[in-house]
């Protein structure tokens, strides 16, 4: 049985970014930091706690074993620790055809979408001005979301082996059938520069649009049911809107919302929805006055 901590943070191996209506987001921030163990009889005493280096050497597959499609019979967020390790792992090798097999058809790049094609071009070429690219990932935390996805975010270390910067950045993994696909990379100074240039509406509508349980719904919707969504107001502090369907004759609202005082608010049928923190942080910088 695989041995899972809460909050330990961990350093990559390096080789030598609904339901319909009540989904929650799981509130849980899991680190994979032990290896497998046969689970202990009732009122025994604990196992000796490992270090980080040392769980991580335990729990950690050679990079050479680490592949895309990982076994149905793991656990969620062990596939996903690995496809990262895997990421990783292509990258510092120069990988492209490995890269390749690790992203989503479509991926939010750096602030702007492209296909998978697009994105492993642009990293051949950057792979190849730089030939001694090295980086390495600490600190990481996975978040897994209730549509099956899981956000992983960590500290980078990248750029040229003897002249490298550290940047915290971030992936967003969607299922792949009993996998999963990398459908979001991205670091702090990139969403930095995409607000920037962007107002407050356009934030809040882009944050709220890719919400688990919005995107779970659209892709459930039938042909005549077009997803999008409407403004009521906006202003420099204030916006309100709504996402759901455009029919022929209405349109049906589906989740309204509202960002006041910096602080965004999707109405679900079952409550308010919840909030990547970095999203609440980004909304934060760009709408409260």
């Amino acid at each position: 049985m695989l041995a899972w901590q809460l909050a330990i943070e961990q350093r990559l191996p390096r080789e030598s970014e609904p339901s319909h209506w009540g989904m929650r987001r799981l509130a849980a921030c899991l680190v994979l930091a032990g290896a497998c163990q046969r689970a202990a009889p009732e009122r025994s005493s604990p196992a000796p706690a490992l270090s980080n280096s040392a769980a991580l050497r335990a729990s950690a597959p050679p990079v050479t074993s680490v592949s895309p499609r990982v076994p149905a019979a793991l656990a969620p967020l062990e596939k996903a620790r690995a496809l990262v390790s895997a990421w990783d792992s292509a990258l510092n090798r120069h990988d492209a055809d490995a890269l390749g097999a690790l992203y989503a058809p479509k991926v939010r790049f750096y602030g702007r979408s492209t296909s998978r094609e697009q994105l492993i071009v642009a990293k051949q070429k950057a792979l190849s001005a730089t030939p001694d690219y090295v980086q390495a990932l600490s600190q990481l935390r996975f978040v897994a979301e209730s549509d099956g996805g899981v956000l992983v975010d960590f500290e980078k270390s990248s750029g040229p082996r003897n002249s490298q910067k550290s940047v915290r950045a971030r992936l967003r993994l969607e299922t792949n059938g009993d996998s999963y696909a990398i459908a979001l990379e991205s670091d702090a100074p990139s969403d930095a520069l995409a607000d920037a240039n962007r107002s407050c509406e356009s934030l809040a509508f882009e944050i709220v649009s890719r919400q688990p349980a919005l995107v779970r719904l659209y892709r459930e919707a039938p042909a005549d049911a077009r997803p999008g969504g409407l403004t009521y107001e906006s202003r420099a502090d204030y916006v309100s809107g709504t996402m759901g369907f455009h029919h022929d004759d209405r349109f049906e609202s589906v989740f309204p919302y509202e960002v006041e005082n910096g602080t965004l608010v999707i109405h679900g049928y079952d409550g308010p929805l919840p909030i990547a923190g970095e999203d609440q942080a980004r909304i934060r910088a760009k709408c409260h006055k």
